[in-house]
C-alpha cells in the first residue's frame, strides 16, 4: 500500500472536515466562541446584583434605580446574547453539515462497484439523511450547548466557593454522584440509540425493496412475508426507543429532587452558629444569590443530561459516516494518464473530435479500434469461490465476439472486469493495452460503452437520458445517435421531459444503445439485449445493434443462437 493511501486512511475524515470548515469560516467560529463566553458571564451576573439588592433591603436601605437598571440590563442583554448565540450555532452547524454531506457525495463517485453490491440502498441512504441530521443535532443541540452549560456550572461553583466555602464543598460532594448517575444513564442510552439506528437502516432498506418487488409479492401472495419483515424491524426500533424514553424519564426527576434536597440542606447549615458560622454562614442577600445559583446549577446539569443523550445518539451516526468515508476507494489513474486527462486532448474528450462525433455517422468508428485481452484471470466476489479460474480471452481490434454459457458461468463478471468495476484476484485485464481502471474519466465513454439488459433512466429530459449530464455532448450528437438506432421521432423532443411509460420495452432498449454510442466508443459491450422481446421487436433491435456495431470491437452475451451476429463464439464453461 502506498504511503499516501496509508496516511489518508489513518486520518479521521469527520474531524478533518470539521477542522477545515471551521478554518474556512474562522470569523464565524470566533464569533460563536465570544458569544458562548458572553452568555456564560451574563448568566452569572444577575444573581450577584440581586444579592446586593436584598442585602441593601435587610440593612434598611433603598434599592437604587441604577441597581435595578443594572439587574434588568444584564437580564435583557443575557437573553439577547443567547439569541445571537443560537443563531451562530445554527449557522456554523449548517456549514459543517453541508461540508460533511458534500464530502460524502464526493466519496460516492470514488467507491468501487463492490461497495454498492455489498451495501443495501437503505444503509447508504441513511448516511446522507438520518446520520447527517444526527451530526447536525450533535453540534447544535449537543456539543456547543454542553460546553456553555459546563462553563456556567464552573462559574457558579467558583462564586459559591467565594461566598461560602462550606456550601461549595457540599455541592462538590453531590456533583460527582450526579455525574456517576449521568454516566450510567448515558451508556444505556447509547446502546439503545445504536440499536435504534440499526433498525431504522433496515427499515429504510425494506421500503424501496418492497416497492421494487411489489408485483412479485402480489403474484406469489407473499404480502405477509414482507409485512412480517417490516414489522419486526419497526418493533426493534420501537423497543430501542422505549428504552431511551425510560432512561430519559428517570433522569430529570432525580436531578430536580436532588436540587430541592441540596437547597434545604444548605439553608439549614447556613443557619448554624458557633464554629460553623465561618464555614457556612452567609448573609440574606448571599443566601438569595446562592439559592439562585443552586437552581441555575442544576438546570444546566439537567440540560447536560439531555445534551449527553443527543451526543450519544449522534455518535453512532457519526461513526457510520466515518466508516463510510473510510471505505476503500477505486485506484486513481497513473500520473501520466492523469496529466493527459488534464490537458484535455481532442481525442480524449467526448465530442471534442469533430471528425468522429460532429456531423458524421455515429456508427462509423475510427480506423484504429480497441482490443480486449484477459490473460489467466482468476476472480471471486467473496475471496473464496472463484467465478473465473485462469480464464483467458483475446479479442482483436474490430472483432465481434459472443460469449455463451450457463447462468452463473461468469459472463457478466467478464464485462465488469473489462469495465474496470472490479480488479482480478490474479492475472491481467487490458483494454487497448491498459488497465481499464486506469483510464481517465474523460476518456472512458469514448473507449468503452455497455448496453445492459434493462434501461436505467434518470430524472430529466430525453437528452439527459443520453448524455447523463455530460455538457460536452451536443444536441446534434444525440440526434445522430437516435437516428442510428431508429428513434428518429425523439430527435425533435430532446428538451422534453422523459417518461419511460411513453416508450415500449424495446424502444427503451434502443434508447440505451443511443446512450452507449453517442460518444462513438471504440469498444461496445452488449449484455443479452434481446431477452424478453418478441420476434418483431427483436429484429428491430438487432438491426440497430448491427448499425451501432459497425467498425467497432464488440463483445456480447447471448443465450440464443438466433441473436448471434458476431465473428466467433466463446463458450464459458
Amino acid at each position: 500500500m502506498k504511503e499516501s493511501e496509508t496516511k489518508r486512511k489513518t486520518k479521521d475524515p469527520v474531524r478533518e472536515t470539521i477542522l477545515q470548515t471551521l478554518i474556512h469560516h474562522a470569523p464565524l467560529a470566533v464569533l460563536l466562541v465570544i458569544l458562548i463566553a458572553a452568555s456564560v458571564l451574563l448568566e452569572l451576573l444577575p444573581p450577584l446584583v440581586l444579592g446586593q439588592a436584598v442585602d441593601r433591603l435587610t440593612d434598611g436601605l433603598r434599592i437604587t434605580a441604577s441597581l435595578a437598571a443594572v439587574y434588568f440590563a444584564f437580564s435583557a442583554l443575557g437573553g439577547l446574547v443567547n439569541a445571537f448565540r443560537e443563531a451562530a450555532i445554527t449557522a456554523v452547524g449548517g456549514k459543517l453539515t453541508h461540508a460533511l454531506r458534500s464530502r460524502e457525495e464526493q466519496k460516492l463517485a470514488r467507491l468501487p462497484a463492490s461497495t454498492y453490491i455489498a451495501s443495501s440502498s437503505g444503509s447508504l441512504t441513511a448516511r446522507f439523511t438520518s446520520d447527517a441530521d444526527a451530526f447536525e443535532s450533535m453540534f447544535s443541540s449537543g456539543i456547543v450547548s454542553l460546553i456553555a452549560d459546563l462553563g456556567a456550572v464552573a462559574g457558579m461553583l467558583a462564586v459559591i466557593f467565594r461566598k461560602s466555602p462550606g456550601l461549595g464543598f457540599l455541592l462538590l460532594a453531590v456533583l460527582p454522584l450526579l455525574f456517576a448517575f449521568t454516566r450510567r444513564v448515558q451508556k444505556r442510552m447509547l446502546s439503545a440509540h445504536r440499536d435504534n439506528r440499526k433498525a431504522v437502516a433496515v427499515v429504510q432498506g425494506y421500503l424501496p425493496e418492497t416497492i421494487a418487488n411489489i408485483r412479485s409479492l402480489h403474484v406469489y401472495h407473499a404480502e405477509n412475508f414482507a409485512r412480517k419483515r417490516y414489522d419486526d424491524a419497526i418493533g426493534d426500533s420501537f423497543r430501542a426507543t422505549e428504552r431511551t424514553n425510560l432512561y430519559d424519564a428517570l433522569y430529570s426527576p432525580v436531578i430536580l429532587t436532588t436540587s430541592a434536597v441540596v437547597v434545604a440542606v444548605m439553608m439549614s447549615l447556613a443557619g448554624l452558629q458557633g464554629p460553623f458560622l465561618a464555614l457556612f454562614g452567609i448573609s440574606v442577600g448571599t443566601a438569595v444569590t446562592v439559592i439562585a445559583y443552586v437552581g441555575k446549577i442544576f438546570t444546566p446539569l439537567e440540560s447536560i443530561g439531555m445534551e449527553i443523550q443527543t451526543i450519544q445518539g449522534a455518535i453512532a451516526g457519526v461513526g457510520r459516516i466515518r466508516e463510510f468515508l473510510n471505505l476503500e476507494e477505486m485506484e486513481e489513474p497513473p500520473a501520466d494518464d492523469m496529466a493527459k486527462d488534464a490537458d484535455g486532448s481532442a481525442e480524449d474528450l467526448c465530442g471534442a473530435d469533430s471528425s468522429r462525433n460532429s456531423g458524421g455517422n455515429t456508427g462509423t468508428a475510427p480506423a484504429e479500434t480497441g482490443a480486449i485481452v484477459l490473460k489467466n484471470v482468476t476472480f471471486s466476489y467473496d475471496g473464496e469461490h472463484p467465478v473465473l479460474n485462469h480464464f483467458s480471452l483475446d479479442i482483436r481490434k474490430g472483432e465481434k465476439v459472443t460469449l455463451m454459457g450457463r447462468t452463473g458461468a461468469g459472463k457478466s463478471t467478464i464485462f465488469r472486469l473489462i469495465l474496470g468495476l472490479y480488479e482480478p484476484d490474479s492475472g491481467s485485464v487490458l483494454v487497448n493495452g491498459k488497465n481499464p481502471r486506469s483510464l481517465p474519466k474523460t476518456q472512458r465513454r469514448s473507449t468503452l460503452a455497455c448496453v445492459e439488459q434493462e434501461f436505467h433512466s434518470v430524472e430529466g429530459t430525453v437528452m439527459d437520458q443520453i448524455t447523463l449530464g455530460n455538457p460536452e455532448i451536443s444536441g446534434e450528437q444525440c440526434r445522430e445517435a437516435l437516428r442510428l438506432v431508429g428513434l428518429d421521432r425523439l430527435s425533435d423532443h430532446l428538451e422534453e421531459r422523459y417518461s419511460a411509460d411513453l416508450l415500449s420495452h424495446g424502444q427503451n432498449q434502443l434508447l440505451s444503445i443511443a446512450r452507449a454510442v453517442v460518444c462513438n466508443p471504440e469498444i461496445l459491450l452488449l449484455d443479452e439485449m434481446s431477452a424478453g422481446l418478441d420476434s418483431q421487436t427483436e429484429q428491430l433491435l438487432l438491426t440497430a445493434l448491427e448499425r451501432a456495431s459497425a467498425g467497432r470491437t464488440v463483445l456480447s452475451i447471448s443465450h440464443r443462437t438466433s441473436a448471434i451476429t458476431g465473428d466467433r463464439i466463446v463458450e464459458i464453461a
